[in-house]
């Protein structure tokens, strides 16, 4: 099915100020809607949501903590007081009347979505797409509000700055299920339930519906295309387990940690590549954005699109003599282990709940700082990545083959209840055993007539799944400067014989290390190399690689399937062998990269500095 975009595109900086500097500063407004009880529903799939309601109070608390929004411009409606007209009411009276021609308006929407028929002919489908408010019925969808309403009710806005989010799905045609810890964003129903009686007699998608022209201009993101799910799932982060939408989540996160400079544009390529290194197969959508756009929204200054340093938390509270409280927590990427700086002392986080975490002043001198004051990240913790693959669904002998030989597979954990959180799933499918992600898509399939050789050709499988999970997951949380990474071409997908190159460019000047994971789980340095060892590059520089000085080109060559390539920019070079072979991305790059990046600032294994180096990665699909 074709997906339109519901609304024309404005580029906005989430900086606080959108208009001219010398002018009253612009107000900001949000409507909050987060959906996870459904009266008409029960628990159940296509019915209640989890993480819903969370996904809105986190996006809620993001806001205010960290992007300036005033609590009462800010509007949460959850569960029971999400019904369509409390929704209505909202967006056509109470945001109608009180925001101004310059504010920014955000509205953000977490729960199911669906379709009905369309009754004007403006989709090429014959479906309007639509998003379930808590009173939404079973047998029709008189009361979803449909995209055409809504936009219509943001054209009764005064001001053309309005960016809207949707964590939800309007369709989803494909039939694989989902992971027991994971489930689809889209109510149960036939978007046909309503036809009215002629509808067989009524073309489908007589034209194009637009909302260009009169009214605001939106920016919209939304969680996933139209013929696909939108997940919510169960996270483990930092050992906080928590559910949420799978687009919502790194969304939040990254709201935390960007800088004011970072453009939606930006912010949405950030989100989206995370769900590619974790393997969900939703593409969330950007309404096309015109780049001549970003400096006439940005204040003088702040033209860069690309994040800088990542902001500072703040102190909430004294917890006792040497203990205080941080906020954020484990929805803003704060980690057990990392340490700040807060008012000339040091600190080192020793647990994280989802939003605050729990901090202990760090040796016998500095004073513990008051609430208020700003940490500043100054070391994280580079742990290895623990990859946790779900057996729950085997029958005990595959579960015990399973278990024999994924025993020594290092970092990979087989969570034996049904229903723990895991990245992948093995589900017995007729005579194969098949992988899946949590959003059902399947990974791996091997036939498991004999469990113990099945058992076997599937560990090796995830070893190099644990591998792409390592390198995938090498982020700087503290993104000290940006690097901006890719194939050139924007592309990331190619067939076997294509001609492949990338693009680095960084904002601080350093030694460039880029290191593949090929779809086998070979880990190989691609750059420096013995070809072209010159890998120090200055800042703003545009590189390709190869480069003029290797005198060859990347062809994309066997084995197909996914991988994932990672650039690295360091202040000291990065020392790794030329050729690596196969070994553990985390043999390969963690001692290399505490080396590069320098000493923590207390003793501690596994602290790494985060001001010396940044980093970026892209996955790749190769296809026959």
């Amino acid at each position: 099915m074709k997906r339109r975009t519901l609304f024309a595109a404005a580029a906005v900086l989430l900086t606080s100020a959108f208009a001219d500097p010398s002018a009253a500063p612009p107000q900001k407004w949000a409507l909050i809607v987060g959906v996870g009880d459904y009266r008409n529903y029960g628990d159940e799939e296509g019915g209640d949501l989890a993480g819903a309601a969370g996904d809105a109070r986190n996006m809620r608390e993001v806001l205010l903590a960290r992007w300036g929004f005033r609590a009462e411009n800010v509007r949460l409606l959850t569960d029971a007081d999400a019904t369509r007209d409390a929704i209505r009411t909202a967006l056509t009276e109470w945001l109608a009347t009180r925001a101004q021609p310059g504010d920014l308006v955000v509205f953000y929407f977490s729960g199911h979505g669906s379709q009905t028929f369309d009754q004007d002919g403006d989709e090429d489908d014959g479906l309007d797409e639509t998003i379930c408010p808590t009173d939404a019925l079973r047998n029709n969808a008189s009361h979803d509000i449909k995209d055409d309403e809504l936009g219509g009710w943001l054209r009764g806005l005064p001001t053309r700055n309005v960016t809207v989010i949707l964590d939800s799905c309007h369709s989803g045609t494909a039939t694989r299920s989902v992971a027991p810890f994971a489930r689809r964003k889209a109510l149960d129903r036939s978007g046909a339930s309503d036809l009215p009686a002629d509808s067989a007699a009524r073309p489908a998608g007589a034209r194009q519906a637009s909302l260009d022209g009169a009214g605001p201009e939106v920016l919209e993101m939304s969680a996933a295309q139209a013929d696909q799910y939108a997940l919510e799932t169960t996270f483990e982060e930092n050992g906080v387990s928590r559910t949420g939408g799978a687009f919502t989540t790194p969304l939040v996160r990254f709201l935390w940690q960007v800088s004011p400079r970072t453009s939606h544009q930006e912010l949405f390529r950030l989100t989206r590549e995370e769900l590619r290194r974790a393997s969900f197969a939703q593409t969330p959508q950007l309404s096309a954005v015109p780049a001549r756009a970003l400096a006439a929204f940005a204040l003088p200054g702040t033209e860069s699109a690309a994040p800088a340093a990542a902001p500072p938390t703040r102190v909430v509270a004294a917890a006792g003599p040497r203990r205080v409280v941080l906020a954020g927590g484990s929805v803003a990427g704060i980690m057990a282990g990392a340490y700040y700086r807060a008012g000339g002392s040091l600190l080192r986080v020793v647990s994280v709940e989802p939003t605050r975490a729990l901090a202990e002043l760090v040796g016998s001198g500095g004073a513990l700082p008051a609430p208020g004051v700003e940490a500043v990240l100054e070391a994280a913790p580079l742990r290895p990545a623990v990859l946790r693959v779900s057996i729950a669904a085997l029958t005990p002998a595959g579960a015990r083959a399973m278990s024999a030989a994924a025993w020594s597979l290092p970092h990979v954990e087989l969570p034996a209840t049904r229903g723990a959180p895991a990245a992948l799933v093995v589900r017995p499918e007729g005579s194969d055993w098949v992988v899946t992600g949590a959003d059902g898509a399947e990974r791996h399939r091997v036939a498991a007539g004999d469990p113990a050789a099945a058992a076997r050709e599937l560990a090796a499988l995830l070893r190099r799944d644990q591998a792409a999970l390592e390198l995938a997951s090498l982020e700087n949380p503290g993104y000290p400067f940006a690097v901006d990474f890719g194939f050139a071409g924007e592309r990331n997908s190619f067939r076997l014989g294509e001609t492949v190159s990338f693009r680095v460019r960084s904002a601080r000047a350093g030694y460039l290390t880029i290191v593949d994971l090929d779809p086998a789980g070979k880990v190989t340095v691609i750059f420096p190399n013995r070809f072209d060892a010159a890998n120090q590059i200055r800042a703003g520089e545009e590189v390709v690689v190869p480069t003029t000085a290797m005198g060859f080109s990347f062809q994309v060559q066997e084995p197909v399937g996914r991988g994932v390539v990672r650039a690295f920019v360091t202040d000291r070079p990065l020392v790794l062998p030329f050729t690596a072979g196969e070994v553990e991305a985390a043999e390969l790059v963690g001692p290399a990269l505490r080396a590069a990046a320098g000493a923590p600032p207390a003793p501690d294994p596994y602290a790494v500095p985060v001001a010396s180096w940044a980093s970026a990665a892209v996955v790749y699909d190769f296809t026959r």
